[in-house]
């Protein structure tokens, strides 16, 4: 869908019709997982899959939103740098982040089901992520493996 997205133009009309939906869909998300929680009696994670419509949908309306408003955005030189940096590791980021999120899990005996799980772990599991991949890229035999 992003190589779609990124190659062909979307309409006016579609790109806010989409962004209507992202926001309809990101609501009833939220207010679904709020109260599939208290029914459940934890943290309820189904609403909010990747695999959902509305997990579907909000990537696609950030997506256009992103493209269609920073489409000529130049940062400056030293984001630019830092910028390069950071994406330069999105895809070793992706291959050992689920090692980190069960180490961490593990280690301090975190519920897969608690706000702290759900709100704060994303962050920390990335930056974790990314000091690994950046350290690992500066190993000179490794740096040739490392994505």
């Amino acid at each position: 869908m992003g190589w779609y997205l990124h190659n062909y133009k979307i309409s006016d009309k579609a790109r806010h019709l989409i962004y209507i939906f992202s926001i309809m869909f990101g609501v009833f998300m939220y207010f679904l997982t709020i109260y599939m929680s208290f029914k459940q009696g934890h943290t309820a994670r189904e609403a909010y899959s990747i695999f959902s419509i509305g997990g579907f949908i909000l990537p696609i309306g950030v997506w256009l939103f992103c493209q269609h408003h920073f489409n000529n955005w130049k940062p400056s030189s030293i984001l630019a740098k830092w910028l390069n940096i950071v994406s330069s590791t999105s895809l070793g980021v992706y291959v050992i982040h689920e090692f980190i999120i069960q180490i961490l899990e593990h280690f301090f005996k975190l519920s897969s089901n608690s706000l702290f799980h759900l709100l704060g772990l994303p962050l920390i599991v990335w930056l974790i992520c990314l000091i690994i991949i950046l350290i690992l890229k500066r190993v000179p035999v490794l740096n040739k493996i490392i994505p």
